[in-house]
């Protein structure tokens, strides 16, 4: 959290399922407004006297650096993959919430494979985050961009203990570490498997 220079405003960064947003909250209390609501993942920021700048990651690609002043939209100032990207197709990222074994709403983020056909079916990898705090999203994800370049599908399950749901959930592996967690990853591949009858389930 940081003040803002004239000490009104405090400001933090929240994750929320999936997403990492950009918030301020008035000295005097009250609610909090949503500086950087984007889909994406808000990284680095610092507060100047009227300007916030921030890294901020989106699906369509890593990183980049923003301004924002007051209530105008947000600058882009860098953009430096856009060379590399010119060229090369980013996959979509799609949510996909599900009832793990305990009927608990879960969430997870599948990259779609590339060179998808009417016909064709593809491979699914899951990619596991650490923690058990944490998150995953769908801000631009190298690994799982390399994987749908290749035809295959990466699923990332956001599992109990995962930040960005709230404390009830993030406190469900109290008692049962890797017990839960491993069952609602199980059941995301389900989901995902249910959900997209062009993953092969073989």
């Amino acid at each position: 959290p940081q003040w803002s220079a004239d000490g009104r405003h405090l400001y933090f960064t929240v994750q929320e399922r999936g997403n990492v947003r950009l918030m301020r909250l008035p000295a005097t209390g009250g609610a909090p407004d949503v500086i950087v609501g984007d889909r994406g993942s808000v990284g680095a920021w610092a507060l100047g006297q009227t300007t916030v700048a921030y890294a901020f990651a989106s699906p369509a690609g890593p990183a980049d650096l923003y301004t924002k002043r007051g209530d105008a939209p947000a600058a882009r100032v860098t953009h430096l993959n856009q060379a590399l990207l010119a060229d090369r197709a980013v996959a979509e990222v799609e949510a996909l919430t599900f009832p793990s074994i305990d009927g608990t709403a879960i969430e997870a983020f599948l990259t779609l494979p590339l060179g998808r056909t009417a016909g064709s079916t593809h491979p699914l990898v899951v990619l596991i985050h650490g923690g058990p705090h944490g998150q995953q999203g769908p801000a631009f994800n190298h690994k799982a961009q390399v994987y749908a370049a290749q035809g295959w599908s990466a699923l990332m399950v956001n599992y109990r203990g995962s930040t960005g749901y709230g404390q009830a959930i993030a406190d469900k592996i109290f008692g049962d570490q890797n017990g839960g967690e491993a069952a609602d990853v199980l059941a995301g591949v389900d989901a995902a498997i249910a959900r997209y009858p062009w993953i092969d389930a073989a």
